[in-house]
């Protein structure tokens, strides 16, 4: 399976609904908990305040996946200043601090590869970008094995094989970082 990963823009909209689905969590939440705090006001509402995120912002909202051409998965990551909800212990947004919250992976392509690979477009993404850290909240599945739709913030195994660090624990959420940037000298 060949997989290909492209930032989130307007020609793409289509197919990260695609990716979202029609049932599930993801087909209502759209990726909203960490951005807004009236994230639950339904489905059209949160796919309305997507839509003007992948389709207005300067840095795109996120990362799209294709498995063979096909939609296969999305990554949600930018600067942490965008996501207001995003509060782990130990985690102060800034916009030099991006943070990845969300991935989603469709039917059909999980267990395949492709969060990995989004994982590490995310990192490559950010450096870019100019970030000096990546953040994100993973889950510890050593110590809570979830279900697919528990894991929407990524699983800490893969965060660790990409060299982030445990920054502090709550349970089996893990705020873990990687950085970026070099250390000053």
């Amino acid at each position: 399976m060949s997989i290909e990963i492209f930032p989130a823009d307007a020609e793409r909209l289509n197919d990260i609904r695609q990716i979202f689905g029609m049932t599930g969590d993801p087909s209502w939440c759209k990726c909203q908990y960490f951005i807004d705090e009236n994230w639950n006001q339904g489905a059209d509402a949160n796919d309305l305040a997507l839509q003007t995120q992948v389709c207005t912002q300067e840095v795109p909202a996120g990362l799209v996946a294709y498995a063979d051409g096909e939609p296969a998965g999305w990554v949600q990551v930018g600067p942490s200043t965008r996501y207001p909800r995003f509060k782990p212990r130990g985690h102060q947004a800034a916009h030099s601090i991006w943070a990845l919250t969300c991935f989603v992976v469709r039917d059909g392509y999980r267990k395949r590869g492709v969060a990995r690979e989004l994982l590490r477009a995310a990192i490559g993404h950010a450096r870019d970008a100019g970030a000096e850290f990546l953040r994100a909240r993973p889950t510890d599945t050593a110590i809570n094995a979830k279900n697919s739709a528990g894991l929407f913030t990524g699983v800490l195994s893969s965060f660790r094989a990409e060299g982030f660090e445990i920054v502090n624990r709550n349970h089996s959420m893990t705020l873990v970082q990687l950085r970026l940037a070099a250390e000053p000298t």
